[in-house]
């Protein structure tokens, strides 16, 4: 029994992306989104070679390199980039609760890369996610940017990330510590307990890091964020926990992300004048999971995204828990329902969300442009309409979703020669 349970388990395990080598330069040909907010390239073409992008522009004004071959697509746009993201990490593995401050550990350490989540993500076209720590400590761990497919050794892009810090009820409600044996939360369980005690415990532990007063790694990865080497995001959804979170911003003088932020349209003001960057979502019909118990998601407004793009709040669209139905091509299709055009979608959850990760991603991923990676969608149809499926998924080049179905591209036709004038033979 042991024998055959150990030959059946290769069968039981989940499928993995298998990268297929595109052999030589690739052309992709169809209707092409940049990334950028911009109008489509009707009959447009991507160049691919060793793993980057080559040349995006009008299909007849490629040069087309020697050998290459052509792969139609209805659509074609950059790889999908989740910028808030929980793919390959258990709950009972992604906060780390001896502290309530672990601003030092990275959740990359945590991550499993052969989690099925990584190979659902990526047919639905996200190539690659920014995987953030869970919110169970007041200033939790150091988040990661992964791709969703290829070969192992290349999937991760930055190992350490931005610290993620919480305000909400996950760190002084819910926590796995925070209650006794009859479910309370009290002083004899774990502090904090209320949001003002969170708020405290941020202060205290940016107040001692800020004089030189917080040892070990966490007070070093403390210092980091106070002098602006390190990110910092703090995850807050109501209107009262986003204020506190821009008043201690201003206090350390920290350019801070807001995750979530399902009441930021009751705040435009503030957050405008405080130039903050947002990951927003996800939307969804009915709260699940924690957003179901707190109440902090019984106000939404589907015309957030519409509403920080006109007041020129940077922005992007993040999934975060949410799987399959609801993930992030989904939360795209949501903000075509409600002001966004297909460009601004696009640029949601491709080159926006891009810069937001900042550090490598931002120079490697979220867009179609010449000496980027090769991560590319080739889509059914126009990518956010509800019937639209992702055909082909490129991940630095190589085929990782469907199936390759490209033809070499003509020869160029060369023109007859010229014969030259008979001369004339003079006795």
């Amino acid at each position: 029994p042991l024998l055959g349970g150990l030959l059946l388990a290769p069968a039981l395990a989940p499928p993995l992306a298998h990268a297929q080598d595109s052999e030589g330069p690739l052309v992709l040909r169809g209707v092409v989104l940049r990334g950028e907010p911009v109008e489509p390239i009707p009959d447009g073409g991507v160049v691919v070679s060793g793993g980057k992008i080559v040349a995006v522009g009008p299909f007849d004004e490629l040069r087309l390199p020697s050998g290459a071959r052509i792969q139609r697509g209805a659509w074609i746009t950059p790889g999908l980039v989740d910028a808030h993201s929980t793919l390959g990490v258990e709950a009972e593995t992604w906060a780390e609760h001896q502290s309530e401050v672990v601003p030092h550990l990275r959740v990359l350490d945590g991550v499993d890369l052969l989690h099925p989540d990584f190979a659902r993500a990526l047919r639905r076209g996200v190539t690659t996610v920014y995987v953030s720590p869970g919110p169970g400590s007041v200033v939790g761990g150091q988040g990661c940017t992964l791709k969703t497919g290829g070969p192992l050794a290349r999937r991760v892009v930055q190992a350490d990330g931005a610290v993620k810090a919480n305000l909400g009820p996950e760190a002084w409600a819910r926590g796995v510590r925070n209650r006794g044996p009859w479910g309370e939360v009290d002083f004899r369980t774990r502090r904090p307990t209320t949001l003002m005690g969170a708020v405290w415990v941020f202060r205290e532990a940016f107040a001692k890091a800020r004089a030189g007063r917080f040892p070990g790694p966490a007070g070093h990865a403390l210092a980091e964020v106070l002098a602006g080497h390190r990110p910092l995001r703090v995850q807050a959804r109501l209107r009262g926990t986003i204020e506190t979170a821009l008043r201690l911003a201003e206090e350390f003088s920290l350019p801070v992300v807001l995750e979530e932020a399902t009441e930021a349209y009751e705040v435009l003001d503030l957050l405008a004048a405080a130039r903050v960057r947002v990951i927003y979502g996800p939307t969804f019909e009915r709260p699940r999971g924690v957003r179901a118990t707190t109440g902090e998601a019984d106000r939404p407004c589907l015309r957030t995204p519409r509403l920080l793009l006109e007041r020129g709040i940077p922005f992007c669209l993040t999934a975060n828990d949410r799987r399959d139905e609801d993930g992030l091509w989904a939360q795209a299709l949501w903000a075509t329902r409600y002001g966004l055009s297909t460009p601004e979608a696009l640029a949601a959850v491709s080159a926006w969300a891009a810069d937001i990760i900042g550090g490598a991603a931002a120079e490697r991923v979220g867009r179609l442009a010449p000496g980027r990676d090769a991560d590319v969608v080739l889509w059914s149809g126009e990518p956010f309409a509800a019937t639209t499926r992702a055909e082909l998924v490129l991940i630095d080049g190589a085929v990782v979703h469907g199936r390759l179905n490209a033809t070499p591209a003509p020869l160029p036709s060369r023109p007859a020669p010229v014969p030259e004038p008979e001369k004339r033979r003079f006795k």
